[in-house]
């Protein structure tokens, strides 16, 4: 970017030549892609610092750290990869109880679903991640697997 911005100064500093316009479009063309490049960075880095926030405050990186030192890498990607799915699905359940409140006039306060909205939907994403973790199990090593049950 300074080569291309120091090219068009030295066309625009010869008394006789004008930069052509071309050359003008280009620099300010590669700048703005530039600039939007840098910008979206800048979004996405904020938005990872939030995640991590996120993580960090409802304790999963904790867990999955010491997880990893304990028992191992393995076992620390499954520790993060439920905990990372039961705090997904969450919300999931937060919805669906205040579905059913709406339609059945279950007359819970806006606390109640929140707290035992959260805590079966959490409960649901803990069950769905084990599970879906012994699905892939079966499927990735079924020998092992199959030997194992015997």
């Amino acid at each position: 970017m300074h080569f291309a911005c120091s090219i068009l100064l030295m066309a625009a500093d010869a008394p006789d030549e004008v930069a052509p316009p071309a050359l003008v479009l280009g620099v300010l063309l590669v700048a703005a892609i530039f600039l939007v490049c840098i910008g979206i960075g800048i979004v996405l880095a904020l938005l990872a610092a939030a995640i991590l926030a996120v993580f960090v405050s409802l304790g999963i990186i904790s867990v999955a750290t010491v997880t990893t030192f304990l028992a191992g890498w393995r076992a620390g990607a499954k520790a993060m990869a439920v905990q990372i799915v039961a705090v997904a699905v969450a919300p999931l359940g937060i919805f669906a109880l205040w579905q059913g409140n709406r339609w059945y006039g279950l007359g819970l306060s806006h606390l109640q679903i929140l707290l035992q909205g959260g805590l079966v939907g959490m409960l649901a994403g803990f069950i769905w991640a084990f599970g879906l973790l012994h699905v892939l199990r079966l499927i990735l090593c079924p020998k092992a697997c199959s030997a194992r049950h015997v």
